[in-house]
């Protein structure tokens, strides 16, 4: 029998809302159908969610009950019911509707950065393969080289609640991926040393970095640069030699770390010491602003052997005049409501998108579209160790 999903409602007679008043009819009705044809969720769930839910996630819960195609001739129960987007949708409203986490800023171990502590949370629900509790008691024991593998590896997969939603159907490709499966081993227990690429406080303890330049050859290559000064070519006069790949691991991640060890830090770098700069690009009106290094990210380019490619970026703060405006027509003055206006950059960025490192995909399109814009006007200042930036926090002075 060719069963349609709206003949199932009209069958059941809603007379109204069943459910919950603060969800529309239609939303309401299928969520109560649904709990009742495939379970997974409870009308607790449903009701706590429309309590708790803001304007942003009432859509998102439209758009997945969307997704499902109830609709279409015939319906499926067991297709839906097995869907990776049947069970986002369970788990959304479990999450949002779990009112021990509102007005939280943790959701699992205050011993974690909070950012981490959200996205171990999510990922927990969404993906698997660990649990809150797995997360706690990994927390107990919490190191600062611990911290920084775990960023680590929570940027190289999607983490954050929003970025998650629309990948619904791959969840299983998330979970199966090899840096997911060395977070579940870190958290769990089962990841004993750190992963290929984790960067140490001192590069010495780095055991890839050792396998191309040991201790007493460092010693020498910086000798060689006191007397000399900064040179990547003399490196083949200590036997380290580069390839010739888009991605080498000696030109793109051994020199670079060398520089900045020989420097005393990527506050030394001349990317560093690179001077405030003015914009009037993209409509602003001299916008003053400045784009400076606060670390070096990396990964080792293992693909011939484990499929990895390598990378190196730098981690960046971007410090922008928080007068910034557009370039007006008119003075601003003589706009309505003058008394509540404020400049642009502060309503592009407002205080819960600053004073914060994370992953550039946390940020809007348009903050992203800015930051990339400025990246660019600091081109001359980068300098060769790396060409891209990876995490991003953005200062308003």
């Amino acid at each position: 029998m060719n069963t349609n999903f709206k003949d199932i409602i009209l069958s059941e007679g809603y007379k109204g809302n069943v459910l919950t008043k603060d969800l529309p009819k239609e939303l309401d009705n299928t969520l109560f159908t649904l709990m009742h044809m495939l379970g997974g969720f409870n009308s607790s769930d449903v009701i706590n969610f429309a309590r708790n839910a803001n304007y942003r996630e009432l859509r998102l819960l439209n758009k997945m009950v969307d997704d499902l195609n109830l609709y279409e001739k015939p319906f499926n129960k067991d297709v839906i019911k097995n869907s990776s987007r049947y069970r986002a949708l369970t788990v959304f409203l479990q999450v949002i509707g779990d009112s021990s986490n509102i007005n939280e800023d943790y959701t699992i171990s205050r011993e974690l950065p909070e950012d981490l502590d959200n996205q171990l949370y999510f990922l927990s629900h969404y993906i698997g393969g660990f649990t809150t509790s797995d997360v706690g008691r990994f927390s107990k024991y919490i190191t600062p080289r611990k911290i920084k593998t775990l960023r680590r590896l929570l940027n190289r997969v999607p983490s954050d609640q929003y970025e998650l939603i629309p990948l619904a159907g791959m969840y299983k490709s998330i979970y199966e991926s090899h840096d997911y499966q060395k977070l579940i081993s870190l958290i769990v227990g089962r990841l004993t040393e750190a992963p290929i690429g984790a960067q140490d406080d001192d590069v010495a303890t780095d055991a890839y970095f050792t396998s191309y330049v040991k201790p007493e050859i460092k010693e020498q290559i910086f000798g060689y640069w006191d007397r000399h000064g900064l040179c990547y070519d003399c490196l083949k006069y200590f036997n380290i030699v580069g390839g010739d790949t888009a991605f080498d691991n000696v030109a793109d991640v051994v020199y670079p770390l060398l520089v900045i060890e020989w420097l005393g830090g990527v506050e030394h770098t001349d990317f560093a010491k690179a001077p405030w700069v003015e914009t009037s690009e993209m409509g602003f009106e001299r916008l003053r602003f400045k784009v400076e290094p606060v670390g070096f990210d990396y990964l080792y380019d293992e693909s011939d052997n484990f499929g990895e490619r390598g990378y190196s970026c730098w981690d960046i703060r971007v410090l922008i005049d928080k007068d910034g405006d557009l370039g007006f027509p008119v003075n601003p003055k003589y706009v309505d409501n003058y008394g509540d206006y404020i400049p642009f950059i502060q309503d592009l960025f407002p205080e819960s998108a600053r004073n914060k490192l994370s992953s550039h995909r946390n940020y809007t399109e348009d903050q992203y579209e800015l930051i990339e814009s400025l990246w660019e006007e600091y081109d001359p200042y980068v300098g060769d160790l790396a060409s891209s930036f990876c995490r991003v926090e953005v200062v308003l002075v």
